[in-house]
C-alpha cells in the first residue's frame, strides 16, 4: 500500500513559519500526496496563538494549495477560547484531532 499521507521527518523535522509550509509542500508534491499529518510539538507555538495569525495564514496556505492538514493537538487545556473553537470546525481540508490515531484515520481514508 503507498503511503497516502506526509508526516515532518529528520529533513524537515518543525515548521516556524511560512517559508517551510511552502516546504512542505514541496516535499508532499515530490512524494505524490496531498495530505499532511502535524503534531503540535512539530509547529511554532504561535499556531495556537490566533492573536499572531500564524494559524489563519497556515489554514490559508493549506486551502489555496488544496493540501489536507491533520493537526494533532493532544492538550487543549491553556489554549484560548477562540483556539478551541476553530479547532472544533469541520473544514474539509483541515481538521483537529486529540489523538494521532483518528488523525491517521481521517488522512487514510
Amino acid at each position: 500500500m503507498s503511503k497516502k499521507y506526509f508526516k515532518l521527518d529528520k529533513d524537515l523535522p518543525f515548521i516556524n513559519d511560512e517559508k517551510d509550509i511552502i516546504t512542505l509542500f514541496e516535499r508532499c508534491h515530490q512524494a505524490g500526496v496531498n495530505r499532511v499529518l502535524i503534531r503540535e510539538n512539530e509547529i511554532n507555538p504561535q499556531f495556537t496563538d490566533l492573536s499572531t495569525g500564524f494559524a489563519g495564514a497556515v489554514i490559508q496556505k493549506f486551502q489555496i494549495y488544496r493540501v489536507e492538514l491533520a493537526f494533532v493537538i493532544q492538550n487543549k487545556a491553556g489554549k484560548s477560547i477562540y483556539f478551541n473553537q476553530m479547532t472544533k470546525d469541520k473544514n474539509l481540508l483541515t481538521r483537529f484531532f486529540t489523538s494521532e490515531v483518528e488523525a491517521i484515520k481521517w488522512l487514510e481514508r
